[in-house]
């Protein structure tokens, strides 16, 4: 019986987007793997994925220096080859610097730049955040992503209506879990066809996606995009058992290589199963998260089985055991 959620569900997309929020391949001296970025860069566009978002929390771009994170938006956009979209993260404390990052990062070729709140958030009045998001809109050389995130310089949600209807938005990536807010986004949405609302939640996908969302941007699609994709079509074909067991079974994989429950080891998992792929060089991380002996062996396993790549019969065939 579909729940509640599900009946009030508006309709699936008819091609949902899915972006990857892409890990950064770093050399043992925390320099950019190029060679890896290209394996890395091939692979996600063999799985179907609609864009790259560079340097964001996945890509550990905070911890990048200038140098580098144009050195990886530049190396990214020449493999993508016009295959995949680019955006990169362009998040700074005021207008003038965010503004600085976009004209580097046209420079090095990107098609669009993310935002997310700002870091420093002392002094901060609902009226300057507002500001912050409008000055941008309105001055960038590049259309925007937002990034919303739970911290105190969001945007205010009084400002939604007004700073989500600038033409120069083009798409917004929700990490917020806030149900009245994500009502709000989707309502702009509604009124502005051409702007993309994607969730960046990973572990509990379907109930996030049927929400209302247009598909997801995701650190772990450069793992599950094949399972996403199929998520996405069982929706669409109205099969709701289906969707859940497929988004039970990324959990499972996923809780697997980040360590448990608790992703104790998120980027160390991530990175170590990149490697074991063949796709990592390298596990280095400036994140201290490194994965014990039974989540390297949990990892190995998954990767015997090849565990990225989707197999809708076998996982029909399982949700049918358990209906029975």
């Amino acid at each position: 019986m579909p729940t509640k959620l599900e009946e009030n569900a508006p309709p699936a997309p008819h091609s949902p987007h899915l972006w990857s929020a892409t890990p950064t391949p770093l050399s043992p001296d925390y320099e950019i793997d190029e060679e890896s970025l290209a394996r890395a860069v091939e692979w996600q566009h063999s799985l179907g994925i609609e864009g790259l978002f560079v340097a964001g929390t996945c890509g550990e771009g905070s911890l990048l220096t200038d140098r580098q994170t144009d050195l990886l938006t530049r190396r990214t956009v020449e493999m993508a080859a016009g295959r995949i979209k680019v955006s990169v993260q362009v998040t700074d404390n005021s207008v003038a610097r965010v503004l600085d990052r976009i004209e580097r990062a046209k420079t090095c070729g990107a098609d669009m730049v993310t935002v997310a709140p700002r870091l420093f958030e002392r002094f901060a009045t609902p009226n300057s955040m507002r500001r912050f998001y409008w000055d941008i809109l309105e001055s960038s050389q590049l259309p925007v992503c937002i990034y919303q995130l739970p911290t105190p310089t969001i945007l205010p949600a009084e400002f939604i209506d007004e700073v989500y209807m600038h033409p120069n938005l083009q798409m917004i990536k929700d990490s917020t879990g806030n149900a009245e807010r994500q009502k709000m986004i989707f309502a702009v949405a509604a009124k502005r066809p051409s702007l993309h609302v994607l969730t960046g939640v990973e572990i509990g996908y379907y109930a996030d996606f049927i929400r209302g969302f247009q598909g997801g941007l995701l650190g772990s699609a450069i793992l599950n995009a094949r399972w996403a994709r199929g998520m996405h079509d069982a929706i669409q074909a109205g099969d709701h058992d289906l969707a859940r067991a497929i988004s039970a079974h990324i959990d499972d994989f996923l809780y697997q290589i980040f360590g448990g429950p608790s992703v104790k080891s998120w980027m160390g998992g991530l990175k170590t199963c990149l490697q074991k792929m063949g796709l990592f060089t390298h596990t280095t991380s400036h994140f201290d998260m490194p994965p014990d002996a039974r989540t390297i062996e949990a990892i190995e396993k998954l990767v015997a089985e090849r565990f990225w790549e989707f197999d809708l019969d076998k996982l029909r065939a399982a949700v049918a055991t358990q209906v029975k």
